[in-house]
């Protein structure tokens, strides 16, 4: 009785006690635990990044004062050759957010720092499960030769 490699093969990645079981297994465990590693780092980082007093990075200032101007209903793109030669050249999506917490803390920076900590929080949870990261058509390999969803012929 002839045993083919195929199954050998076969067969040590599906026992759970074979070479590649294990190995997967100490792979697995080495990469959550960098992960956790990462997240304790970030974490300790952020906590001390809220108790700062200051802006911290050069347009935290910049972002609460867009926030506070929308939140009075003042318009946040304003001429730069007047007095406080200061423009906003960004979408307001991220400033909009802020505006309930400017409401409710006033002008203050670590309720946007929170914002942000926890949107970050949640694009790890969703990035790592890989279900937000697929691709509109589902995931579909088109060959060259196969009309692509988001694609018509012209004739």
């Amino acid at each position: 009785m002839a045993i083919r490699l195929t199954d050998t093969v076969r067969d040590m990645r599906t026992s759970r006690t074979g070479r590649w079981y294990k190995l997967t297994l100490l792979l697995l465990f080495f990469t959550l635990a960098v992960y956790g590693l990462y997240l304790l780092v970030y974490v300790l980082y952020a906590r001390s990044v809220f108790s700062f007093p200051f802006d911290y990075d050069q347009g935290e200032g910049f972002e609460l004062y867009d926030a506070v101007r929308l939140a009075r209903g003042e318009n946040i793109y304003l001429d730069n050759s007047v007095f406080p030669f200061y423009s906003s050249n960004y979408p307001p999506v991220y400033r909009t957010l802020l505006v309930p917490l400017v409401w409710l803390f006033g002008p203050k920076l670590w309720p946007a720092r929170a914002f942000t900590f926890a949107c970050v929080d949640q694009f790890g949870q969703h990035g790592l499960d890989g279900r937000s990261l697929q691709p509109a058509d589902g995931g579909r390999d088109c060959g060259p030769h196969e009309e692509q969803p988001h694609v018509r012929a012209v004739q």
